[in-house]
């Protein structure tokens, strides 16, 4: 017995319903992402606020955020401004320079934070970060984190607060690409690396 070949109303009846399937899935992993990808970035700004008044109370830092002293010779280049010298830093390394400002509220007890980025390709768009009155240099300093976790890039971090010692802050695990969400992350290293061509590829 021949079969008989499905009408063209059968096909189209079909068609619709895989087309709405795939809209569905595509509109809740355009929603997941979005929300991974905002929950990374809180994680970033709260991880900030804690360095900041970590420096300053000498309390725990956030989870996956450390602290080390600057070597001597380090300390030196720093004092010096030779911040692209200091052992570590990626060759041709782009500066972006932050001065947080002591709490116009606190100016008795709080102290201004210095943040020097010293990334292999980018430099960083200050011009994004909030201000408004009233805002404390810790959230100051979580926005600069945040805005650290929503670039691709692997940056050498030095700070300074106040007249303090140079220190080193390691926080891959904030702000690195592989602290992003998996989708958000293969994205970003895509678009990196190729542009337009990164939807063939990620």
């Amino acid at each position: 017995m021949i079969a008989r070949p499905l009408s063209l109303r059968v096909w189209t009846q079909t068609l619709a319903f895989a087309a709405a399937l795939l809209g569905g899935a595509v509109v809740w992993i355009w929603m997941q992402s979005n929300a991974e990808w905002r929950a990374h970035q809180a994680r970033a700004y709260n991880a900030g606020v804690l360095f900041y008044t970590g420096l300053q109370n000498g309390t725990a830092q956030a989870k996956g955020v450390s602290v080390a002293l600057l070597s001597d010779a380090d300390r030196a280049l720093a004092r010096a401004g030779r911040f692209r010298d200091i052992s570590g830093v990626p060759r041709a390394a782009r500066e972006t320079f932050v001065p947080v400002l002591a709490d116009a509220a606190n100016a008795r007890t709080g102290a201004p934070l210095t943040m020097v980025i010293l990334s292999p390709d980018l430099v960083y768009p200050l011009a994004d970060l909030p201000n408004r009155a009233g805002q404390t240099a810790a959230e100051t300093t979580g926005a600069v984190f945040r805005t650290l976790a929503s670039y691709c890039s692997d940056p050498v971090v030095i700070a300074q607060l106040g007249r303090g010692p140079w220190v080193r802050v390691e926080a891959a695990a904030v702000w690195g690409c592989d602290a992003a969400p998996p989708i958000c992350a293969c994205l970003r290293r895509c678009w990196r690396r190729w542009g337009w061509r990164c939807w063939s590829r990620c």
